[in-house]
C-alpha cells in the first residue's frame, strides 16, 4: 500500500520573520504581551525556519499574523495622493477643496517663514528709533510669527496622520 506523502513544510525568508517581528512589536505596544514574553517570542520568531514555527507565536494573539494578508487602513489624504486617470481638461470646473482640507502652495509658506524672519529685528530698530512711539508695531511680527507656526503645525499633523 502506498500512502501520499506528507507536504514538505515550506521555508520562510527574512521578509517573513521581519513581518512576524513587526506583529509582535505591534502586539507589546498594544499591551497584549509583556516585555519579558516578548523578548522569548521575538528570539523564537527570528530562529524559525518555517511558517509552522511561527503559527505558536501567535495563536493567542488577534490577526493580523504572519502569512495573512493585511487589509489597508491608511488612506492618503488628497494632496498626496496620484491621479488615478488622465489630466483633467481646462473645460472641467475645479471643486475647491474643504476649508480645514486647504492647501496652501509653498511659495506662501516661504513668505511667511521669510516675512516672520524679517519683521523681528525691523520691528524692534522702529520701535528703538521711535522710541516706542509707535509700540503697537510690535503686534505686526507676533502676528506673522502666529501665521507661520500655524502653517507649519498644520503640515506636521498632515505629514504625521
Amino acid at each position: 500500500m502506498t500512502s501520499s506523502p506528507e507536504p514538505v513544510p515550506q521555508r520562510i525568508g527574512d521578509a517573513e520573520r521581519d513581518q512576524a517581528a513587526t506583529y509582535l512589536r505591534e502586539a507589546l505596544a498594544e499591551g497584549r504581551l509583556e516585555q519579558a514574553e516578548f523578548d522569548e517570542r521575538l528570539d523564537q520568531a527570528l530562529r524559525a525556519r518555517t511558517m509552522s514555527d511561527l503559527e505558536p507565536l501567535f495563536a493567542d494573539l488577534p490577526g493580523p499574523k504572519p502569512g495573512q494578508a493585511v487589509t489597508p487602513t491608511f488612506e492618503a489624504p488628497p494632496w498626496q495622493r496620484t491621479p488615478a486617470g488622465p489630466e483633467p481638461s481646462s473645460a472641467q470646473v475645479a471643486v475647491p477643496p474643504a476649508p480645514d482640507q486647504s492647501v496652501a502652495p509653498a511659495g506662501l509658506n516661504r513668505f511667511l517663514d521669510v516675512a516672520a524672519w524679517a519683521a523681528w529685528p525691523v520691528t524692534i530698530m522702529l520701535l528703538f528709533a521711535t522710541s516706542w512711539h509707535y509700540w503697537w508695531l510690535i503686534f505686526i511680527p507676533i502676528v506673522i510669527s502666529s501665521m507661520a507656526g500655524n502653517r507649519h503645525q498644520r503640515h506636521r499633523r498632515r505629514r504625521d496622520s
